[in-house]
Formats: C-alpha cells, structure tokens, sequence
C-alpha cells in the first residue's frame, strides 16, 4: 500500500505539508485529522507514506530526511533508514498487508526492503539503476510482488520480494518519468501514470499493459494512482479531485436458484445478484438459455432485452422463464457474454458451462392410481377378495396426524353402513415402500350386495411426501360380490315303496333358490352329462319316470346349478314298486318302524373308541320289520341309496355314496357313521337314525396322536404348521371337506390358509353354531379360527 491508503482513499496528492499532507496527521474519519508527526521533526517536507491494511502499522520519509515507522497508528515513531542512509530524498514507500514487508525508494537514491517492519534493510534495485528517483513503489497483500518506476526511468516488476526484477514498461513507453504506480492483492492488477504521459494498467502483472486515461486527457502530470477491485482513481497535481475510471466488469453475488440447489419449482423465477448496477444489452451474444444436463437440448431461449427479463438499471435482474419445467430433471443456465454491462459498459463475463448455475426440479406431482383390483364396477367378486392399488410411483403407508385421514373404509351402498375399517398401517396393509398396495379385509363379504371403497387424503404418501388425493366417493371403486354359495336340495320325491302296478312316477326335487336340476340312473355322472327335469329354473323341479315294473328297486342322481354355476351336492331319490298279489290296501305302507327293545343303534368295531384300519365292522340292531338300510358319513344321507338290512357289515370310514367311492387316502382323526333303517314299505322316522363315532390312529404305539390340541388361533393368508392339521381335521367330516381332489383334499393338505380352508371354516363354523357363532352374536361363519372355533375343534377331536 501507498500514501493513498492512509487518506482512506480521500486524498490524493498531497505534497509539502506535515506528515500526510500538513505535518504530522492522520486521518481517522473523513476530514478528521489527528497530529502524528515523529517528536522533534515538525514541519517537514513528507514525500511519502505508506499503511498495512488496517492502518496500525504506518511508514513515513521526508524530503531530506529520515524515515519512521509506527505500530500504534502513529501514535508513536520509531527511526528506520537504512544504514548509512540519513537525510535521503524519500520519494517511494509500500507495505505489505500487515507492514512487516516494506519497500522504500529515494530520489536519486536506491531501493530497499525490510521483511521485519523495518529494523533492518536489503538494498534491491534492478541492477545498473542505481541513484534513480524511485517516485513509483507498490506491494501486493505479502510483500512478495513489488512494482516499481524511475523518474526518468523504466517499469520493473519482481515475484521475490526485490530479489530479481524484470523490466515491465508499456510498449514504446522508455525513460518516462513515472511518478505513480499502485498494485492488487496479489499484484496481477497494476497501474502507473506518467509525469507528464498517460495512464495504464495491466491485469497479468505487467506483461502487456493497456491505456487507461480518462478521456481527453492525454499527457498529463499523473501524480498518484491507486484502486479498489473494481475503480482507478488518478490525480493531476494542482488540478483538483481525482479522475476515477472502473475497469472490471460486475460480478455475481448470488444466484436463485443457487448452484446445485434441488427441490427447485417447476416453474422458478431466476434472479441473479450482481456486485454493481447493470443494464440489459443488446449484443450478439445477450441471450438466457435453459438447457437439460441429460442431453444438452435447449429448454428455453430469453434475450436480455425480453419483456421476461426485468431489473434493468439495478443490481438484481428477474428472468422470467415462460416454460414450466420437467419434474425431477437436471438444469443448466447459460448466459452470453453480451447480456448484462455495468454504466460503464464493463461486460458480464457471463456462463458458458455446464456447472457454474445448475439445478435439479422436485417432485411436485401426486401419486396416481394405475390399476384397481378388483376393477371399478367389477361384479361376480369374491366374498374374501383383496383390494390391490396400483399406484404410478412407489407410495408408503401414512399415519394421518391429527385428522386420521389414513382409513381404507368399506361400505355397502345399499345404506352406506361401513362393513371394516382399516388403517393404512395396519398389518393387513402390505406393499408399503413398493407401487402395489394390498388390503387384506378380515370380514367376509355378503353375496351378491354391492360395496364401495373410500380411501383418505393423506393414507398414501410418495416418497417425497405428496399425498394420493384418496377417494371420498361412492362411485370411484365400487363392485359387486358374486353368487358362490351352492344350493340346496331342501326334499325330494318319491320315496319308499310304491304300489304295485305303479308304471310311472312324478319325481321332483325342492331347492334353496332358483336352480336347473338334473338327473341320471347312474352314480357320479357329470351335471352337463345328465337329462334335465322337464320343469326346472325355480324353486320347485319335477319330471316323470315311466317303465316302472313291480317288484323293482330304483334310483336316481340329482344335481342341481344355480345361475351363478354353483352346484349342489348329488342328491339321492330312491323307491321302489311293490310286487303283484298284495291288497290293494297297503296297511304296511302306513305304518312307521318298531323301535325294538334296546332301540336302533349303530356300533363299530363292538363299541371300541379306536381303530388302526379304515375298515371297520358296523353292527346294528333293528326290529323285525326293518328290510332295507342306508349308511353314509354324510348325517343328511345326501349320498347314499337304500340297500338290503344287514345287521352286520364291513365299512370303509373315508368311502361315499353308499362305500361305492373310496377316498385315496385316509386322514387320521375322528370319523362318525350314520346309519337309517327303513320298513319293507319305505318307511322311516327320526327315531330309526342312529350314528356311532370312532377315532382312526394308523401311527405306532407310543407315537403322539396325528392331531395335537390346537393352541393357536389361525386366519386367512396364515402360513403355519397349524393349519395343515386344521385341514387334516376339516377333510374328516364330508360337510366341511376342502375338496375332493387336488391341493387341500385328503391326503394333500397344506401349510397355506387359503380360501379353501376358509370356506371349510365357515362351513364348520355354520354346522356348529349353537357352540360357535351364537356366542359371538354372529349368524354366518367368519372363517376366522378363534376362540370358540378352536375350542370346539379341541372337544371333536377328544382333547
């Protein structure tokens, strides 16, 4: 620094006065002066001074006399020449940014520097200029870049703090009496003036130089120079203030969007800062281009002059860009070089890669539903189906907050009364952190009822927390259960013994519900194999059968299906005719079975509790007026056909249909025979049904029984070995069996609790329940093994 810096940059060219300008003062404000000159040496002719950056640490050199340096502000001095040096013309001083660097030049004299504030000096000057008149010294901020001029002379730079120089001066400019000389921080930036000449700097420490002087004012006593990042001031001696001229161009001090910000709107103003006033330009090279980082493509091009681009004449200018962005997309911003000036036409530099204002957009768009299952107006659904949401990105369950608006609600439309409610974190919301949301219902829907499914706001969020706008409708997903209930063959007809001479017979059939039946003279015939009634479709089936002949025995297989393709199970009509001769008042034909003494009964294997055979001996004990027999391990007999009254015979505990069909294989467990006697004429009361129950146990002695108290309560979707032994137990009783073949049926039981082992629940749970449901409140079965359902399962199977 120079003699500027002490003046706070408000004086310029101060010559024969106190020190700094009129005796020994130092200026602490603005036009405030405080007298600071070196005890004893009062009015003296200060030629030069020179400050650090705060001030602290002050240099000063008289004409014809001694230089002094003060650490307090020149409060107090200290004498510093270089030895041998007394009384020197002291026309040049610099210091560094803390004064401990100082270069000092005399008039007709020579160069020196101290790297100690002073105490001790080098002698520098560039060799053969020797006695020069050293007007022109500058430091950078370390002292190690120094700039000096001669008067008359030459321009000489050195990087090594006065060790090497190199000559510096303007092209064609030699042996100008070069009075001034300033420097940057890190002395790249010079200026220097001529005495009398002009102005000029250089921006890479002197190499090439550029002329800088205020125009019109060629050739003029150019006395002290110095600047600031972005202004040369200049003084003429004895021609008032200075000539300030700004050489660097603006600068930005910030940008919005800022570099590599993210999150960014989609429709962004942006704004840049600049370090001084600027005006939009008209150049060449003046516009704003948006481009995408992924390809380069260009988005958007805004001329600076555009009616978008606002802030013309200040330091801030608005760029208004007409193109809504991509969500979730990188950008670039480019910026001509011909776009922005400041008043006095220095040009922004502008942005010409990729990196220096890049951005990346958010995500601002809602997660959206793809795909619903079942769809929207879906009918014929399932009574336990999941409700499945396809969204278009990756979703998370959400608790709702304050306003618990998480709820997946389902109701029927019939009345809008909600069936289930269930919170989007709850367990049976699965798929969290995916695009696939599943929704498992506890309850069992009703058949053939329409229902409708709201969502809440804020149960689905993206992962960057915009919300699915839920469903608060009754029309967005609705759907309508199917009819998956079989029907029922409720009685039918003719049974028994039909008089002799009978040829022909009506044989009709009741049902539950609308229904075509069938039939077929021989077992298992398939439904679409057999002859339909010939009045059939509603509740109420008949036909005739003709040939009838006496003495003759028949029966008929019936199966009945519903609209929805739901089959019955096969239905059994057996009578016969009875022989010629008799009279033609059938007195037997009125008359019901005899309970005979001890009454009917059923008993298996001679009354034991276990067997380690399937095949058992049944013996049964009935009157003398009982000829045929049904047995079947159905207690509605709804598969078996009368035959002969045998009051012992050999039964396979996992046949049907009269032990005509034998299952493959044959679970252990608890097996009830049921057994129905019949007079010679057909006839039978409730009194002749008996049933007799036995445990079937094929393992070793000393084994564990197959089945094992069940301690767990098991549900839909389970996966457990639990639920094996639960389909092993359901398979033994025909009424709730999972199936007859394939996955589930005996013999092929599973760990899986699917929609068989459901329905075979629900089926137990119906048959069951005055122990089961009734407790609960319910009327139809649940599917749900719990407690009542375990604990009559536990008591079946004798634990």
């Amino acid at each position: 620094m120079n003699m500027y810096d002490i003046l706070g940059k408000k004086c310029f060219y101060l010559f024969f006065s106190l020190l700094v300008v009129v005796g020994a003062y130092v200026a602490v404000a603005v036009y405030s002066w405080i007298e600071r000159q070196p005890t004893g040496d009062v009015n003296k002719s200060w030629m030069t001074a020179s400050s650090d950056s705060d001030g602290s640490n002050l240099i000063v050199g008289g004409n014809r006399g001694r230089l002094y340096t003060s650490a307090d502000f020149g409060v107090t001095w200290t004498e510093r020449q270089p030895a041998g040096a007394f009384n020197k013309f002291w026309q040049g001083s610099a210091s560094d940014d803390d004064g401990s660097n100082l270069i000092v030049g005399g008039n007709r004299g020579r160069l020196y520097t101290s790297a100690d504030f002073g105490v001790t000096w080098t002698e520098r000057q560039p060799a053969g200029d020797v006695y020069k008149n050293w007007f022109g010294v500058a430091s950078d901020d370390d002292g190690s870049n120094l700039f000096v001029g001669a008067y008359p002379g030459r321009l000489y730079t050195s990087a090594d703090f006065g060790v090497t120089w190199t000559e510096r001066q303007p092209a064609g400019a030699f042996n100008k009496f070069w009075q001034g000389s300033t420097s940057d921080d890190d002395g790249s930036n010079l200026s220097v003036g001529a005495y009398p000449g002009r102005l000029y700097t250089s921006a890479d420490f002197g190499v090439t130089w550029t002329e800088r002087q205020p125009a019109g004012a060629f050739n003029k006593f150019w006395g002290y120079i110095d600047f600031d990042v972005s202004n040369l001031v200049a003084h003429v001696p004895g021609l008032g203030g200075p000539e300030i001229d700004d050489l660097n161009p603006p600068t930005v001090s910030f940008l919005s969007p800022e570099d590599d910000a993210t999150e960014v709107s989609t429709t962004i103003d942006l704004v840049i800062g600049f370090s001084e006033t600027v005006d939009v330009e008209a150049g060449v090279n003046n516009d704003i281009i948006i481009k995408k980082t992924s390809d380069d493509s260009i988005v958007e091009t805004i001329d600076a002059q555009d009616a978008n681009v606002t802030g013309s004449g200040t330091t801030v200018i608005t760029i208004i860009p007409v193109t809504i962005l991509d969500e979730q997309t990188d950008y670039y911003v480019e910026i001509g070089a011909d776009a922005f000036d400041d008043t006095n036409e220095n040009s922004y530099a502008g942005i010409s890669n990729t990196t220096s204002w890049s951005f990346t957009t958010g995500d601002f768009t809602e997660p959206t539903v793809s795909t619903l299952s079942p769809e929207d107006d879906a009918t014929e659904v399932s009574t336990t189906i999941d409700l499945v949401i396809t969204f278009s990105e990756t979703v998370d369950a959400e608790d709702g907050g304050k306003a618990d608006l998480n709820k997946i609600i389902i109701k029927k439309t019939s009345d809008d009364s909600i069936v289930e409610t269930i919170d989007a974190q709850d367990a049976n919301v699965t798929g969290s952190g995916t695009t696939v949301i599943t929704i498992t219902p506890v309850t069992i829907l009703d058949e053939q009822t329409d229902y409708y499914v709201e969502i809440g706001a804020d149960a689905f969020d993206d992962t960057n927390s915009n919300s699915y706008a839920g469903i608060s409708n009754t029309t967005s997903w609705s759907f309508t259960t199917g009819d998956f209930t079989a029907p029922t063959v409720l009685s039918g007809s003719p049974s028994g013994s039909q008089s002799a001479g009978t040829t022909q017979v009506t044989m009709s059939l009741t049902t539950d519900e609308n229904t075509t039946c069938k039939y077929s003279s021989t077992l298992g015939t398939a439904f679409i194999a057999m002859t339909a009634f010939t009045t059939t479709g509603t509740t109420n089936h008949s036909t005739s059968i003709a040939g009838l002949s006496n003495s003759s025995s028949y029966s008929y297989y019936a199966l009945c299906q519903d609209g929805s393709n739901n089959e019955s199970v096969e239905t059994t009509i057996s009578f016969s005719v009875a022989s010629a001769g008799r009279s033609r008042s059938c007195y037997g034909c009125r008359i019901d079975p005899v309970t005979p003494i001890g009454g009917f009964k059923l008993d298996i294997n001679q009354g034991a509790t276990l067997t380690s055979n399937r095949i058992v001996t049944l013996n049964q004990n009935a009157g003398a007026d009982i000829k045929k027999m049904s047995t079947s391990m159905r207690s509605n007999f709804s598969d078996s056909s009368q035959e002969e009254y045998q009051p012992t015979k050999q039964w396979d505990l996992c046949s049907s249909f009269s032990g005509l069909i034998k299952s493959p294989s044959c679970p252990d467990g608890k097996y009830i025979v049921n057994a129905k006697f019949y007079t010679a004429y057909g006839r039978t009361t409730d009194t002749a049904v008996v049933s007799s129950s036995i445990i079937l146990q094929t393992t070793q002695q000393g084994q564990a029984p197959s089945l094992s108290p069940f301690v767990k309560y098991l549900r839909f979707k389970d996966t457990d070995p639990g639920v094996k032994q639960l389909q092993i137990f359901l398979n033994k009783d025909p009424d709730t069996q999972l199936a007859n073949s394939g996955l589930g049926s005996p013999g092929k039981e599973t760990t899986f609790f699917g929609l068989l082992t459901k329905k075979a629940v629900i089926k137990f749970q119906e048959k069951y329940a005055t122990d089961i449901l009734i407790p609960e409140g319910l009327t139809k079965g649940t599917g749900f093994m719990g407690q009542f359902t375990t604990k009559k399962i536990n008591e079946l199977i004798g634990n």
